[in-house]
């Protein structure tokens, strides 16, 4: 029993572990959209290469190749008189580069009659090669040639500031060079089986099965064809066709793919797109067999046993009825009802119902509700498989109930059906955690599950197998406002479903690595499916948080990343003494790059939150109960991945760090005295967790010295906070009257401002590598202090002192 105690205290200390260090990198970012090309308001560039006369779209070129270019924008049409418009084309780690003419009017290059006069859509090119040196066009019919080796990234951008389109958007976007050595092709036709008719711009995705991780990905063309020119190294591919919209068709896999040394494959895809117009409806009743009373708030799932799996629940009204209106797919499913809590019951299964397009199909169920009130409490339930809703044997089930020491743990397994029951009568009614484990799978996790007397407490738990192949998520991360390569980025994948009974739900690495010869690659690899969240910090940007649903196994990811420019927050900070070593903080600050992780958090966190996409009252009023315990953090540190304390993983993220350190006699003034905090937290009520506005923290509370005062005369104090890049700062000390200042050093881009017993520091603009820092020397005011000072035992946290004191007369 106890060392599963010390497990269970572990997972929620590592849980809690996990948040704290998330928030501290977010201190000062916030939540961006992620997109592959920096294109708005109409701006847009795409690349493609000629192939028997055909466009087709494409970012991966091998080492010598022609890079036709489209650049579509939204404020001009049409050459201007004089040079024509250009893009600059970048080789990133090089830092040679070259410009591109782009014309609207000229049909004669290999773009032809693409090229529409007066659309707004411009056409270019230029020549990527590893033997010949960098060269800029010398004029009309004279291509720029850009020098490239194998791994290179190519940044194609809008010629800016100049007149190109007339606004203040620069489009861009990144091809990749590999090596053509060696290589092979591979290239076929997707087209509709039933008509014969082609499939334009649907996706065909390559990802490398053997050796080293490989993935990428072309558009079909109106012509339904689609080529990997030349770029595939030898080895063995999974290649998946699919199509997004109205028109468009689930995933179609062909496994198994080899590519030979300058072979081309032949990979066609014939697609039924057909199958009945519309959709179905199911629904029904589900009521007591005995008494045939409607049973209130029962869940009822559908699950697709054929095709493409699909899964989706409602709960019944008041009178028992349930429907799924017109949006199931014609298919065959299977169909079942349970309840959980007080007058639960485990689920009753409808197999194999025939769903079909444009009718109404009826499901009732009538259910055994088992067990008389006043008889046994009881836990029960059904295991299952996350991914194919089949039942598990022989999970081990571990029953804790929450309370006083001395409860033993609860242990059985699941039968054949998956099913298990355990009678708690010994312990009786309240709140239980409940583990399931299995081989194979991820460990689940129940926190908090009610149990009431004489009832039976049903639950259905579904485990997440492991993945027999990892999958990777692979991307890049570049400045949306110039396209250049950032480095440096911590990237965190969370776990978001906290019944994953993990030792550390967050995947932490940072965008060093090297993909496929690409460098500054993020590469993570990902053992099982889930929801994640892709969580991306740099100092000095706004952060990017973005769900990751549905991973696949085997599979490489690709996410190539945009992040902006982060406006700083702002803080007026006032710390006043009303003793020797104890000081009262008034906070008035912004929350404005790291709003959406304050959302987040405030929803997500298990205790806190109840995770429905909105921050309500309760949320706030419970987490400011918290920091009214445990106090907001005064301190500062560059090192956003350091571990929490010893003691902080009980209190949760904070939130409301201050990113100020004081000194005083070489000890931290920041110890906080419980109970002292009154804050708010404004513009944060009934707001989606995805919201970037500001968030306003206003706050009193009381701090204590970390340490002894000296016993003398003199005594250093420090201050460090960070530059205004990241925080525009000020910052005011009242010594009142226990101190004076007799002495200042700073650095020039700090404001000081100073009288006899009272600073206020104001630091300017520098290196947000590094902290701005005053360092003051003070001395007892000795018109009121008077040395030696002792320092009075006390039972109250905060101390007292004895030392001569004069009144305004000398007394």
């Amino acid at each position: 029993m106890g060392c599963k105690k010390e497990i269970r205290y572990r997972l929620k200390k590592r849980l809690m572990s996990t948040l704290i260090i998330i928030f501290l990198m977010s201190t000062s970012f916030a939540v961006i959209t992620w997109t592959t090309t920096a294109a708005t308001d109409g701006d847009n560039i795409k690349t493609y290469t000629q192939v028997d006369g055909q466009l087709i779209e494409k970012n991966i070129f091998s080492e010598e190749d022609f890079v036709i270019i489209n650049v579509t924008v939204d404020n001009v049409s049409g050459d201007p008189q004089g040079p024509l418009y250009s893009v600059k084309a970048i080789n990133e780690n090089t830092g040679e580069w070259v410009w591109v003419d782009v014309t609207d009017n000229d049909t004669q290059g290999p773009w032809g009659t693409n090229n529409i006069p007066g659309d707004s859509i411009y056409w270019g090119g230029f020549e990527v090669n590893s033997s010949y040196p960098t060269t800029n066009s010398s004029g009309p019919g004279n291509l720029s040639i850009l020098q490239v080796s194998s791994g290179d990234k190519i940044n194609i951008t809008e010629h800016y500031p100049g007149p190109f389109d007339n606004d203040t958007y620069i489009a861009y976007f990144v091809i990749t060079i590999v090596s053509n050595v060696g290589n092979g092709t591979l290239c076929g036709f997707v087209k509709n089986n039933e008509t014969g008719d082609a499939i334009p711009n649907a996706t065909v995705l390559v990802n490398r099965t053997d050796g080293e991780p490989f993935s990428a990905s072309v558009v079909t063309n109106e012509s339904g064809f689609y080529i990997f020119d030349n770029n595939l190294s030898v080895g063995t591919y999974s290649v998946t066709a699919s199509k997004e919209g109205p028109d468009g068709f689930p995933p179609q896999v062909r496994d198994n793919v080899t590519i030979g040394v300058n072979e081309t494959i032949w990979e066609n895809f014939s697609i039924d797109i057909g199958g009945p117009v519309g959709n179905g409806t199911v629904c029904g009743y589900v009521k007591d067999n005995k008494t045939g009373e409607p049973i209130l708030d029962a869940v009822v799932c559908i699950n697709r046993t054929d095709g493409i799996p699909f899964s989706s629940s409602v709960v019944t009204n008041e009178s028992g009825f349930y429907i799924f209106d017109n949006n199931i797919s014609a298919g065959i499913y299977d169909i079942f009802a349970y309840k959980e809590g007080e007058g639960g019951f485990p689920p009753w299964t409808v197999n194999s119902v025939e769903v079909v397009a444009n009718e109404t199909n009826w499901v009732n169920f009538s259910i055994d509700l088992g067990v008389p009130s006043g008889e046994n409490t009881t836990i029960a339930g059904i295991v299952k498989n996350k991914e194919t809703n089949q039942p598990l044997q022989n999970v081990m089930i571990t029953i804790f109930k929450h309370g006083p020491e001395g409860f033993p743990p609860f242990e059985t397994k699941t039968n054949q059906t998956g099913e298990f029951s355990v009678d708690v009568n010994e312990t009786g009614p309240g709140e239980y955690e409940v583990q399931a484990l299995l081989d194979g799978y991820i460990g689940y996790i129940n926190w908090s599950v009610q149990v009431f007397d004489g009832k039976t407490t049903y639950l259905t738990i579904l485990l997440t197998p492991k993945f027999e192949k990892p999958s990777y998520l692979v991307g890049r991360i570049n400045s949306s406002s110039t396209g250049e390569n950032l480095t440096d980025v911590m990237v965190v994948l969370l776990d978001t479903n906290f019944t994953h009974m993990l030792e550390d739900p967050a995947n932490k690495t940072n965008n060093s690595k090297i993909v496929n010869g690409i460098p500054n690659c993020f590469n993570i690899t990902i053992t099982y499916n889930s929801t994640y969240k892709l969580i991306l910090f740099k100092e000095g940007y706004y952060v990017k948080m973005e769900t990751i649903p549905g991973i696949q196994e085997g599979k490489i990811i690709w996410y190539n990343v945009s992040l902006d420019k982060a406006k700083p927050d702002t803080l007026k900070m006032t710390v006043e003494f009303f003793d020797l070593d104890d000081a009262r903080v008034t906070i008035n600050r912004t929350l404005v790059a790291a709003s959406p992780i304050v959302r987040f958090f405030l929803d997500f966190m298990p205790g806190i939150g109840n995770n429905n996409q909105i921050v309500d009252k309760k949320e706030i009023d419970s987490y400011l109960g918290m920091v009214n315990i445990f106090g907001p953090t005064l301190n500062v540190s560059l090192d956003k991945t350091q571990e929490p304390k010893k003691g902080e993983e009980e209190r949760g993220p904070d939130f409301l760090a201050t990113p100020v350190a004081i000194k005083l006699d070489g000890s931290y003034l920041n110890k906080y005295l419980a109970g002292s905090h009154k804050g708010t937290l404004d513009n944060i009520l009934n707001t989606s967790i995805m919201s970037n506005e500001t968030i306003y923290y206003n706050a009193t509370f009381n701090i204590t010295l970390d340490g002894p005062i000296l016993n003398q005369i003199s005594h250093p104090f420090n201050i460090s906070t960070y530059y205004r890049d990241l925080m525009i700062s000020n910052i005011t000390f009242i010594f009142g009257k226990f101190y004076k200042i007799t002495g200042i050093t700073n650095e020039t881009n700090n404001t000081i401002l100073n009288t006899t017993n009272t600073l206020t520091m104001s630091p300017g603009n520098g290196s947000i590598n590094k902290l701005a820092y005053a360092n003051i020397s003070l001395e007892f005011n000795t018109s009121t202090v008077s040395l030696p000072i002792v320092e009075v035992p006390t039972w109250h946290v905060q101390d007292k002192w004895v030392f001569n004191q004069t009144d305004n007369n000398g007394t």
